[in-house]
């Protein structure tokens, strides 16, 4: 089974420098031509399902980089973004000054919980779940529409080592980029990033 993992475009919160988890921002100008660029370098890869986070943002981006009207797409909420808690829908100003550390190195620690919201082992537990859930050894292609930091956590969980050796740029997923994994024998492998 091949899984194509989709990050939802540029948001208008992004754009704003908004903190966005389980709030929702609609895909700006530029988020709506990114989702349409990345239809253009996947083009070649055939789905058989599509999943969504219940993220307007990720589904939309989905719909349009599948470019397919006759795609169903089923919405999970397991898939979407992490809680941040009362930093939702925040600037992420305020995170750095509240915690006093470099952002990106607490959202990506696994113990690093915002207030009254996830911290990374919740969401990459989510993610277990569903894609337990989904994935066999049939030979298909299914696409998942979700978000940068959960998808990032979840592909590193996944594939630590692989990535180290065969992707040692890869770091975190950017707005309307796509991962091609492969699962076979019970183990996950990154075919190739799209950036």
């Amino acid at each position: 089974m091949k899984l194509l993992l989709i990050r939802h475009g540029k948001t208008y919160f992004n754009e704003l420098d908004l903190t966005q988890g389980w709030c929702d921002s609609p895909l700006s100008d530029l988020g709506i031509t990114q989702a349409k660029d990345l239809a253009k370098k996947i083009k070649d890869i055939s789905i058989d399902e599509a999943y969504s986070s219940t993220s307007e943002r990720a589904y939309d981006t989905l719909e349009l980089a599948l470019n397919n009207p006759h795609m169903i797409i089923t919405r999970d909420r397991r898939l979407k973004e992490l809680n941040f808690g009362y930093f939702e829908g925040q600037p992420n100003a305020l995170k750095r000054k509240m915690v006093k550390e470099d952002f990106r190195d607490i959202e990506t620690s696994c113990d690093f919980r915002p207030f009254h919201g996830e911290n990374l082992a919740d969401v990459v537990g989510r993610h277990l779940d569903f894609f337990q859930e989904v994935v066999s050894d049939e030979d298909k292609t299914i696409a998942i529409g979700g978000h940068g930091l959960s998808l990032t956590a979840f592909i590193h969980y996944l594939c630590e080592e692989q990535l180290q050796k065969e992707f040692p740029h890869f770091r975190f997923l950017g707005n309307a980029c796509a991962v091609l994994m492969e699962y076979k024998n019970q183990q996950y492998k990154v075919l190739k990033i799209f950036e």
